[in-house]
């Protein structure tokens, strides 16, 4: 992930807030945040590349209609989590070589 990527994956993220949402456009956001597909119960489950975020399935029923807005907006949530852990890792990242400098 890099900060091109992740300002586009903001801005997608706003965006979804604001219309309803298929299961597969939720997908390919999450897919854009970095998670992926673990098989296992009745849904396949979305699993983060952050340890300590839980992963959460994205459900497909009737043929991928929009989904509910309380639904959405737990995904959303999920991966504006997701997206701020990002934020956080590129700033560890960019602060490392200047730290190394300092000695």
């Amino acid at each position: 992930m890099d900060r091109k990527k992740l300002d586009q994956l903001w801005k997608d993220l706003k965006a979804a807030r604001r219309s309803p949402q298929k299961a597969s456009a939720l997908e390919a956001l999450a897919r854009d945040a970095g998670r992926t597909v673990q098989a296992g119960g009745n849904h396949p489950m979305w699993k983060s590349a952050f340890v300590a975020h839980r992963a959460f399935p994205i459900g497909r029923h009737g043929g991928n209609p929009d989904l509910s807005p309380r639904v959405r907006k737990v995904i959303l949530d999920h991966l504006e989590a997701d997206a701020a852990a990002w934020e956080d890792w590129l700033d560890e990242k960019n602060a490392e070589p200047e730290e190394e400098g300092e000695e």
